[in-house]
């Protein structure tokens, strides 16, 4: 760093360069001996009055001189082997569930991974590994622009699934669904989506908790489609008795 600061001053006193990128050095290094002239420094012949550190270093000298105000104690080292400290963050990280900013999120990652907290940690434990490759991406704009993203891509896909459906055969499901969501009762199941609610769902985000009630019908807990020849009439008998009113017993015999 000394060294390409050094050189950068030296170029300065030459001709103005072209080149952008190097116009813009130029640029500063010559401010930088203009102040250097009006202060008689002399950094030309004596270089060793430029006090060159990175911000790491700066951080690190102030918190030495206000080891209290900066609440770091003892000085940090540096060490070959980060995994502990990884290990450290992840479960701390994870018993946050009952954070009202961050809890929400840590039971949304669980969930995700069927509650398996050892693999949750892994995954955070690797992540912070390679902080330097997705911490600049936490920017408010750059998260902003990933959320678009994504929900664009959702949308392609339920615009694709949508496709697929016939409508007499989309409405039947939802009777269906709307049937299952009421006679079982239960908040924590896909089909409550339709609880007080028989309308086709969109293709659209906001419509996204239906669909995936739809796919609990029709999918098997592997993520198959349910066989065609024997489910067809059960759905179709299943059908028959919403339409009577039976009870939640005949949704889990066809289910």
């Amino acid at each position: 760093m000394r060294a390409r600061t050094l050189k950068a001053l030296e170029s300065a006193r030459g001709e103005k360069p072209s080149e952008a990128h190097k116009l813009t050095t130029w640029q500063l290094a010559s401010a930088a001996l203009t102040n250097d002239d009006a202060q008689q420094w002399d950094l030309h012949r004596n270089p060793n009055r430029l006090r060159i550190q990175t911000f790491d270093s700066l951080a690190a000298e102030l918190t030495r001189q206000m080891p209290v105000l900066s609440t770091t104690g003892a000085q940090p080292g540096v060490t070959e082997n980060a995994r502990p400290f990884y290990e450290e963050a992840a479960k701390a990280t994870l018993s946050s569930l009952d954070d009202p900013d961050t809890g929400m999120h840590i039971q949304g990652v669980l969930s995700h991974l069927d509650n398996r907290w050892s693999l949750a940690s892994e995954l955070l434990v690797s992540m912070l590994a390679r902080r330097d490759q997705w911490l600049n991406i936490l920017e408010p704009e750059k998260i902003f622009s990933i959320e678009h993203t994504l929900e664009d891509v959702l949308n392609s896909k339920l615009n694709t699934l949508h496709s697929l459906f016939d409508t007499h055969d989309l409405d039947a499901l939802c009777e269906l669904t709307h049937f299952a969501a009421n006679n079982l009762n239960d908040p924590s199941l896909p089909q409550h989506a339709f609880m007080n609610d028989t309308a086709l769902p969109e293709a659209t985000r906001s419509d996204l908790a239906k669909w995936c009630g739809i796919a609990e019908m029709v999918l098997t807990k592997n993520g198959y489609c349910a066989q065609k020849g024997a489910s067809t009439s059960r759905w179709a008998s299943l059908r028959e008795k919403t339409r009577e009113g039976k009870t939640c017993s005949d949704y889990r015999q066809a289910r």
